[in-house]
């Protein structure tokens, strides 16, 4: 078969499995080829061989099976930077990326644009969140990373070193791997596990990748807000005074956190921020005055 025949098999095999068939068939075959997507275009009529054609055809069945295209592909962009993953580690999803910029516009105001601040990014991962605060602030920020997964944190260590950055990666639960007497934090930041079993496994397109995504990543107890409130209750001893968090959240969990925070934090106050689909997704904790 040629390239063009290929990608319309592969994308023919998607259009019942995901969103976007004819450009994930196309994107699978430049990753096969090791070829950007320039190529595969100026290269339609090319004959791939019997091996390529098979091993095409395993990736599209995956695909078609609900296997996200980040761990088909071993790569996933977040906020410009190419970021490596595998199945230790959750998939960076695009909206994640308001944590990134309400991170930026709160260190702004409050600290400038050189004054030193501590950073600590709970349950890391592939280091999304972390890495890219430790690159956009450079010199500016002390970034510190914790993960449950030693799997998660070495992938978070190989990006640590393709993007050229410094950050500190701890294993352990939440706090449990800071040091005793290190100096509190500025910024504490997580996109923590906040879904329900039932929600993981659901029967919906997106449902049915998270299947493949680590269950520590995603699921927590209590309505999946046990590790949320851990987060919380841990500022009490983490966060500087006039410090703030930022956390993504479960859609149904504002009125919880609302009322963790008066409770343990009562000097701080609580904005909720949607996502793209009008969710409660995005709690933003700082300080009242």
């Amino acid at each position: 078969m040629t390239i063009n025949e290929l990608i319309i098999h592969g994308g023919e095999a998607l259009q019942d499995a995901v969103t976007l068939p004819f450009l994930d068939a196309e994107v699978l075959l430049a990753h096969l080829l090791e070829k950007n997507r320039a190529y595969i275009i100026a290269h339609g009529s090319d004959i791939i061989s019997i091996e390529q054609e098979r091993q095409y055809n395993n990736l599209i069945g995956r695909r078609a099976a609900g296997e996200p295209m980040a761990y088909l592909t071993g790569h996933k962009e977040f906020y410009g930077i190419d970021f490596e993953v595998d199945e230790a580690v959750l998939v960076p999803r695009p909206e994640t990326e308001r944590l990134i910029d309400e991170a930026q516009k709160l260190i702004t105001t409050r600290y400038g644009t050189s004054e030193r601040v501590r950073i600590l990014d709970i349950g890391t991962g592939s280091g999304a969140i972390g890495l890219t605060l430790a690159k956009i602030l450079d010199k500016q920020a002390q970034v510190i990373a914790t993960d449950i997964s030693s799997d998660s944190l070495a992938v978070a260590y190989e990006n640590m070193k393709r993007i050229g950055v410094d950050v500190e990666l701890l294993h352990g639960s939440v706090y449990e791997p800071l040091p005793e007497g290190i100096a509190q934090f500025d910024l504490i930041i997580s996109n923590p596990p906040y879904l329900t079993l039932t929600e993981a496994e659901g029967s919906t397109v997106q449902s049915v990748g998270l299947r493949y995504e680590p269950e520590h990543a995603l699921v927590a107890q209590d309505d999946g807000f046990a590790i949320i409130a851990d987060i919380i209750q841990g500022a009490t001893q983490w966060l500087l005074p006039y410090g703030s968090l930022l956390l993504e959240i479960g859609s149904h969990h504002a009125p919880r956190i609302t009322a963790a925070v008066a409770d343990t934090l009562p000097e701080h106050a609580v904005t909720i921020i949607q996502d793209f689909g009008n969710e409660d997704r995005f709690a933003i904790i700082t300080p009242k005055k």
